[in-house]
């Protein structure tokens, strides 16, 4: 829960009566945190996953395949003579 939602919370206890000392007494300072501990981890979620831009299989091979002819032209003095 962020700050703003705290004081959406205050604002509509408001019309019941309620005094924001009071709410603020009513919400447990743990669950404060661990709403906003998950709120953090949403946020962080939206991201790019793990991997998504990784290249695939075909593209993998693609490059390990030009690593290797490039290995292959250093041995040979190809890729090193400037």
């Amino acid at each position: 829960m962020t700050h703003w939602n705290v004081r959406r919370l205050i604002r509509g206890a408001a019309s019941a009566g309620w005094r924001p000392h009071e709410v603020r007494a009513m919400i447990p300072r743990d669950w404060l945190l661990v709403v906003a501990g998950y709120s953090d981890q949403a946020k962080a979620a939206k991201g790019p996953r793990p991997g998504e831009k990784a290249p695939g299989t075909d593209r993998a091979r693609e490059l390990f395949a030009l690593l290797r002819e490039r290995r292959a032209l250093a041995g040979q003095g190809g890729l090193n003579d400037k």
